[in-house]
């Protein structure tokens, strides 16, 4: 699951629907405040916009930044698995 990709209540898998506030609390297990207080501070540093429909986008410098993220998250994995035997 991803929070560009919400599950269901039935727990089916929902494709190409805008990514909203509610998505990300409930993917992150969070209050809506307290999401919607991430999502401004992300707003402030230029991360995310909101689309026309109050849809959550990644700006430019977001991309960059998830990209990031996600590659730095990876070569942990291939280190927990290579070196550490997980």
């Amino acid at each position: 699951m991803s929070i560009a990709n919400p599950i269901a209540a039935c727990g089916a898998l929902i494709a190409d629907v805008p990514t909203l506030a509610a998505h990300v609390s409930g993917f992150l297990g969070v209050s809506r405040p307290s999401a919607g207080e991430m999502l401004a501070r992300m707003e402030g540093a230029a991360l995310i916009s909101h689309g026309a429909h109050k849809e959550l986008l990644l700006t430019a410098r977001g991309r960059v930044a998830a990209d990031r993220a996600i590659r730095r998250h990876r070569l942990l994995e291939v280190f927990a698995v290579s070196f550490l035997g997980y």
